[in-house]
């Protein structure tokens, strides 16, 4: 095989036999993938779709965070996780502001486990 030549692999993204080539060819499909993605949002139905998409996504979480019996921060084991990696035992709580619901102008501080290595 000559070394102009181009062969395609079977995602239609282009190999190449010099090595140099791969991150030309990574920099062009981002720009493809960039352009392609603003092409999408600009689209008023997806921009809606999507919207809607969150919307449903946030009440259900907050749906299956009221069913747990323990509290938002514990597992179903009844003990306490940090709130940030969702992984390791909380060891401190850590204050945060978070804007209030009925001002958007003022904050209410609230309190949440930390494991302290997050």
């Amino acid at each position: 095989m000559a070394s102009s030549e181009v062969v395609k692999n079977p995602r239609g993204a282009r190999w190449s036999e010099k090595p140099g080539d791969e991150n030309k060819v990574r920099e062009e499909r981002r720009a493809y993938n960039r352009r392609y993605m603003r092409r999408w949002r600009a689209d008023p139905h997806h921009t809606a779709r999507e919207q809607l998409n969150r919307r449903r996504a946030y009440h259900s979480r907050k749906l299956r965070t009221a069913r747990t019996s323990g509290g938002r921060y514990r597992n179903l084991q009844g003990e306490v996780f940090c709130a940030f990696c969702r992984k390791r035992p909380s060891t401190t709580l850590v204050t945060r502001l978070k804007s209030s619901v009925s001002d958007a102008l003022r904050y209410v501080e609230i309190r949440m486990p930390y494991c302290g290595d997050c």
